[in-house]
């Protein structure tokens, strides 16, 4: 019986429907011929009650500390379980057998792992083929009950499954959209994880009510301030105004209100959803409708925010959307502290449900090195650095051209994630499918500090909703993937940015965006060869946002205010369409990294729907852009888990108003420690 070693693993012929791969080993002794010895002795008994008990045979046996051949052979998608046999040193057995696709529930008896007393091998043998014959026996009527209620759930429940069907013809199972024909298995696993079945009505109903029932009480508890909109009453008057779009505008509430506050109303609406196993739609539809009442109902008294009804909802989706995903990840790990505080942290509504019905969610048995589930790809990045920036701008104007420049020190300190969730993305295999269940989704907290306090602020999420991936990928025998993957698709995302635009005595001075990158194509693409990774990301977005002028300084000390929009006038910021491209090309060899990425966005102000638009009586359009470009290159430490980013990055930022030009230039070297995990 050959001992593994590390290397690729290829699907093995066996007789019966379990097809497992072996280790073994001898506690407590150093030598390696020894341990081999007994590995051996042990697979040989373990392959022998394994094949009396499950009529199947397993050619694979290494050693249980050999965790590279134990991770080569998982993931080579041969094997569905890894039985291991461990000798004492007083001459015990201990056997336990690891499920590695997902096949058992947590009560199996297949899923536990004994203890045999020391005894002769054949004694050992013939309790172990005891025991694995009562396992193998609950595991097959288990499979019967599953079957049974599979086939009747396809058959008869209304929708059946989104996924698959039975064919009756032939009694296979196959998956809807391509007709390719799944294994009981694969069939179970698809349906198991579908949540239109298992929507929770009452519970999202609860939760959002009582969350818009709070936000009521802190309405009406700053009734003083709020009071200043209230223009309309509960009468038909009112409602037809409203109803006929007369009372529907932008209003001009703060940047922060409308930038910040909103966003995450609608992340919470939409996670409330979410949570409840409802999807990204009707999700996306729930946070909708929350906005609208509350726009309609809670505050009847003002007129209709438009913007709190496009920003709320499509900005909630890409935030919601990335926090449901992160919570899910740490749901499926290890049930540690970091992950169930971690989960709690973003995925709160799923643990209070959890707390409250006492249930438990379902953690796999496949984590790595920090206790996360490796059967989902993921990659977490927490950094820190100090770098130097240089900056300069020119201001046009009737008063005629202003220069300025600055340069010093900075610190960016920031938090990474992207989460890709297709199980076989990163590993070997093929796949073709569509998809529609926020699979990759991506976020980033970012701060700059320097003399002076705060330079930049910003937080970004992205979600790909739905689209279509393709992967074809294998392994060679160093471990090294070979192919491609992609996946292309609609996505959506959320920009929030502040920077410092003035300095010395103008620090307060802030440059600030919210950018509703409402939806548009996106491109993700992965090559692989030989140890050589290449990664393209493209996104193209229509946007709506909520721009403060980078003009509106220096207009404003030339022109009244009288008589402009009043969001203007009063806040200094403007709604605006626009379009954003966001191109991303990163390369890496075994311990090197390089990169670059390029982001640009165009800003055209909304001159209508002001919420005093008939007392505008100086109309004029404004513009703004930004044009920024990232490079790095990086250097993995050994150990996988700390890595040196030195980055060049320069942002452009550009505003007009009528005669009044403004820009700003601002380059910075960076180096960053980053901690990946």
């Amino acid at each position: 019986m050959p001992l593994a070693s590390g290397q690729s693993y290829k699907p093995v012929d066996l007789n019966g429907e379990i097809t497992y791969y072996l280790s073994a080993d001898a506690a407590g002794s150093v030598d390696p011929n020894v341990r081999r010895a007994a590995a051996k002795r042990e697979c040989k008994l373990l392959a022998s009650a394994m094949e009396r008990a499950w009529k199947s045979r397993s050619s694979h046996c290494g050693l249980a500390s050999d965790t590279r051949g134990i991770e080569n052979a998982r993931r080579s998608g041969a094997f569905e379980y890894h039985a291991s046999a461990i000798r004492l040193a007083n001459g015990a057995l201990q056997v336990t057998i690891q499920d590695w696709n997902g096949n058992l529930d947590e009560t199996d008896p297949l899923q536990s792992g004994w203890t045999i007393e020391p005894a002769s091998a054949a004694s050992q043998g013939a309790t172990l083929e005891k025991l694995l014959r009562g396992a193998y026996g609950s595991f097959n009527s288990r499979r019967f009950q599953k079957e049974a209620l599979l086939k009747l759930s396809l058959d008869t429940l209304p929708g059946g499954s989104e996924k698959i069907r039975f064919d009756p013809k032939d009694g296979e199972y196959k998956e809807k959209i391509s007709g390719k024909t799944l294994s009981f298995e694969d069939a179970w696993r698809l349906y198991a994880n579908e949540k239109p079945n298992n929507r929770q009505y009452l519970k999202a109903a609860i939760e959002i009510f009582a969350f818009l029932g709070t936000q009521v009480g802190v309405y009406w508890a700053d009734k003083k301030t709020n009071a200043r909109d209230w223009e309309l009453g509960w009468d038909w008057p009112s409602w037809r105004k409203k109803l006929s779009g007369e009372a529907v505008r932008f209003d001009n509430n703060y940047h922060a209100t409308n930038s910040v506050g909103h966003p995450m109303a609608g992340a919470y609406y939409y996670l409330f959803m979410r949570s409840g196993n409802f999807t990204t739609l009707e999700s996306f539809l729930a946070a909708f409708a929350a906005s609208a009442f509350w726009e309609f109902i809670c505050e009847f008294r003002e007129k209709v925010s438009l913007n709190d009804l496009i920003v709320t909802p499509l900005a909630g989706m890409a935030i919601g959307e990335v926090l449901a995903q992160l919570g899910a990840f740490f749901d499926k790990g290890e049930n540690s502290i970091v992950n169930n505080v971690l989960a709690s942290v973003f995925g709160t509504p799923r643990k209070l449900y959890e707390w409250i019905s006492k249930n438990k969610p379902k953690r796999s048995a496949n984590t790595g090195r920090w206790g996360f589930t490796t059967d989902i790809w993921h990659e977490f990045a927490l950094y820190a650095g100090t770098g130097y920036s240089h900056a300069s701008g020119t201001s046009k104007g009737p008063g005629g051209t202003q220069r300025h420049s600055h340069a010093g020190q900075s610190m960016s300190i920031g938090f990474e994630t992207e989460i890709i969730n297709i199980p076989i993305y990163g590993k070997p295999g093929k796949a073709a499918r569509l998809l529609w269940d926020g699979n990759f989704t991506q976020s980033s907290l970012k701060a700059v500090i320097d003399a002076e306090g705060l330079l930049e602020f910003q937080f970004f999420a992205k979600a790909a909703l739905f689209g279509y991936y393709k992967q074809n990928t294998s392994e060679d025998a160093r471990g090294s993937l070979s192919g491609y993957s992609f996946f292309i698709g609609a996505a959506s995302a959320y920009d929030y940015s502040v920077h410092r635009k003035g300095e010395g005595a103008h620090t307060a001075v802030r440059d600030k965006l919210g950018i509703v990158n409402v939806l548009g194509p996106t491109l993700n693409l992965s090559l692989y060869y030989k140890g050589l990774s290449v990664r393209m990301v493209i996104d193209v977005f229509g946007d709506f946002a909520i721009v403060r002028s980078y003009a509106i300084d220096r207009w404003s000390e030339h022109n009244s205010t009288e008589g402009i929009r009043s969001v203007l006038a009063e806040q200094k910021y403007y709604y605006a369409f626009g379009i954003t491209i966001t191109p991303k090309l990163v390369a890496s060899y075994k311990d090197f990294e390089a990169g670059a990425e390029f982001k640009f966005d165009y800003f055209r102000s909304i001159d209508f729907k002001d919420r005093h638009q008939e007392d505008i009586t100086n109309h004029f359009s404004l513009t703004d852009h930004r044009t920024s470009w990232r490079a790095w290159l990086a250097y993995t430490f050994p150990g996988d888990f700390l890595k040196f980013v030195l980055s060049v990055e320069q942002c452009y930022r550009e505003g007009f108003i009528q005669d009044i030009s403004e820009k700003h230039v601002e380059t910075t070297v960076m180096g960053n420690l980053v901690f990946v995990f």
